[in-house]
């Protein structure tokens, strides 16, 4: 494959991604890593993400209300997510491609279904204590390893039933948690090179056209029938990362 081709392919996978988002309010890993990991694998699909995840993390972060109060209830889950994000990163390097390939496989097709059927999941107040620091624990291996750590905080986060305030500054905390975790994680241990660093800040071009895209097509498609869309997509992008891992 030609260095141009490549360049616009993974343009129009970081645009896809960034149009998600901007739909769905979440997504720009979940679409852009796996189609970027088929172009120039896991290990550097994470890497031209940090940016990209870290700068619309920064965005979101300045939403929400009292981040005191957030931390204070959510450090359990903080604290887990940002030691096993690190973690994770540094095996990044050092599994073989195809048991990487088959970890987001799996976790696509997992995450995928929970993502559009699991908005009546319900944590009760006495579960929030345990289920807190391995919701962390979860959401960090998998964002070590593909960057995707935002599908399973918002599930949870929708679980807890948490009034629209406090869900968005809860939200805006950990995802930027998450995402300083993974800059750390995939430069400090892991397997970026801060020399390459550039190009994961050229990546925010196509990123964030794809994010403008998704903002101006929100209001014309059917919530319901673009997530079925999603829902198809991404069962296929993992069947076939599993399949690929065999």
């Amino acid at each position: 494959m030609g260095a141009t081709t490549l360049v616009v392919l993974a343009s129009l996978a970081l645009m896809a991604g960034g149009a998600v988002k901007g739909t769905t309010g979440l997504g720009l890993p979940l679409v852009a890593v796996p189609l970027l990991a088929y172009l120039v694998g896991l290990a550097r699909a994470t890497e031209l993400m940090v940016v990209p995840i870290v700068a619309t993390n920064l965005a979101q972060s300045f939403q929400g209300g009292n981040l005191r109060a957030i931390a204070r209830r959510f450090w359990p889950l903080l604290l887990p997510l940002l030691l096993s994000i690190v973690a994770s990163a540094y095996m990044l390097v050092r599994l073989p491609e195809r048991v990487l390939d088959l970890i987001l496989g799996v976790a696509l097709v997992l995450l995928a279904p929970l993502l559009h059927f699991g908005t009546r999941l319900r944590v009760a107040p006495h579960q929030e204590r345990w289920l807190s620091p391995l919701i962390g624990l979860v959401s960090g291996a998998l964002g070590g390893f593909s960057t995707i750590f935002g599908p399973p905080v918002m599930l949870y986060m929708r679980a807890l039933r948490l009034g629209k305030t406090e869900f968005v500054a809860a939200l805006s905390l950990i995802y930027l948690i998450g995402s300083l975790g993974i800059f750390i994680g995939i430069y400090g241990v892991g397997p970026g090179h801060l020399s390459g660093l550039w190009l994961s800040a050229a990546a925010c071009l196509p990123a964030f056209l794809g994010l403008w895209i998704g903002f101006r097509v929100q209001g014309r498609l059917s919530e319901q029938r673009f997530g079925q869309v999603l829902l198809g997509i991404l069962m296929v992008i993992g069947a076939s990362f599993i399949a690929r891992s065999l």
